[in-house]
Formats: C-alpha cells, structure tokens, sequence
C-alpha cells in the first residue's frame, strides 16, 4: 500500500514479497509500475520506509536515493529492557559466530 497526495512525497507503507517469489523480478516490477505511476500523478519523492533490515536496504538501494536511519525512542520498561537485552544477546551471538 503506498500512500500520496498530490504533489506530496509518497510513503511504500505496506510491502511485502513471499520468500519463494523474491528471485523472480516481480517486486522490481511492481516497484518499478508504482514509481512509473506516482510520477504520473504528480509524486514529487518517494519513501521506501522499512529499511531497518540490512537485506531490505540492500534491496532498496538499487533505486537510488539515500537510505537514511530513522530512530525511535521507547519509555524505559519491561518491554523495552527486553527488547535491548535481545538486541545485545544476537549482538554478542553473532560476533562470536564469526
């Protein structure tokens, strides 16, 4: 689903690709209507949004642009201590995987 408004930047705010589909060209495709199609409506940027994955940025790279961090802040608690814990675990796993 990608959300615009005339003469506005257009946000790719749904997207998604089945693993077994990702080799064939079809996000390309899709990717290359939609942006095709936006311009025709008067799209003045486009914001591939998602690209936190390191495989998604890759991914969206190739179209050009600049792929810039986008950060968020979470209130101190639980959840948010959970989620760091996890993030440093995979972290530490993983350097010592190489």
């Amino acid at each position: 689903m990608i959300l615009h408004a005339p003469l506005g930047t257009a946000v790719d705010w749904l997207a998604g690709t089945a693993d077994s589909q990702l080799s064939t060209g079809a996000t390309q495709r899709l990717i290359q209507f939609a942006l095709e199609d936006l311009g025709r409506v008067g799209a003045t940027a486009f914001d591939f949004a998602g690209a936190n994955l390191s495989t998604v940025a890759k991914a969206k790279s190739h179209w050009g642009g600049e792929l810039v961090p986008a950060y968020s802040i979470h209130e101190p608690g639980p959840r948010s201590i959970a989620r760091a814990g996890r993030a440093w675990w995979r972290f530490v796993r993983d350097a010592n995987v190489s």
